[in-house]
């Protein structure tokens, strides 16, 4: 099923997809900073790793998760 716009219920355009995925990509990088600031660095690995290196590997997050990363361990 297509995902949908929570306020129109209309599918979303391609636009607002990729609205979404850099959002989401945001979204990760820095709730991982703020999970290895707390000390969470399971959650701050999840992040950087799965969320931001692996879901798109060519982001502008990528120099700066790595190197939080290597923090992480």
């Amino acid at each position: 099923e297509a995902a949908r716009d929570p306020e129109t219920n209309q599918p979303l355009s391609e636009r607002q997809k990729r609205l979404f995925k850099v959002a989401k990509l945001h979204a990760a990088y820095w709730l991982g900073l703020a999970s290895l600031e707390q000390g969470d660095f399971a959650a701050a690995a999840k992040h950087f790793k799965k969320r931001v290196l692996e879901a798109n590997p060519d982001s502008p997050w990528t120099h700066g998760a790595r190197s939080n990363l290597a923090r992480v361990y």
